[in-house]
């Protein structure tokens, strides 16, 4: 059944799918078998065109890996993230890669995150984003970010976007501010 499995799981189209298949049969696997297939899911990581995607799946194969490779295989993930030109993006790529580094760096990796959705243009995006990494934060940061946000939300000229991004971030809000959003 795992043969089928693997059969089953080359055959998907999609890179970043076939990733995350190939990662999870890998675990299910013998050891020889195991380091083959990790390599072909590494490789098909490595294929992604589409940069904020082959970021993720790095990251997302990272902890699969053997230990020797793990470090490797985030650094090129961070650095695929960093030279992502869309700013949403960017910043998406780097928060998504912080639950996969080690302690040391997420910090860091977050504030840089943090900075790049600072320089969003699109006040909508720039909300959304600094809303999203607010809930990666420390509580005591988390405040102040989404409070960020929500200054942010508030200046939106267009009272579609401004009034669906207050709606997003009320459900993010401690509950005393929801009732004031």
């Amino acid at each position: 059944l795992l043969g089928e499995a693997l059969d089953v799981a080359r055959g998907i189209w999609e890179e970043w799918a076939r990733v995350k298949a190939l990662a999870a049969l890998a675990e299910r696997l013998p050891e020889g078998q195991r380091e083959a297939v990790l390599g072909e899911a590494l490789a098909a990581a490595r294929g992604i065109e589409w940069e904020w995607a082959r970021a993720k799946a790095l990251a997302g194969l990272a902890p699969h890996l053997p230990e020797g490779q793990r470090e490797a295989v985030l650094r090129e993930a961070l650095d695929v993230a960093r030279g992502i030109r869309d700013e949403w993006a960017r910043a998406e790529a780097l928060a998504g890669l912080v639950p996969h580094l080690p302690e040391a760096q997420r910090e860091a990796v977050l504030r840089e995150a943090l900075d790049v959705a600072r320089g969003i243009e699109e006040e909508w995006e720039r909300a959304w984003v600094l809303a999203a990494l607010a809930e990666r934060l420390p509580e005591g940061q988390r405040e102040a970010v989404l409070g960020e946000a929500l200054d942010v939300a508030r200046g939106i000229w267009e009272k579609w976007a401004r009034a669906e991004a207050l709606a997003a971030l009320a459900e993010r809000l401690p509950e005393g501010q929801r009732e004031a959003v």
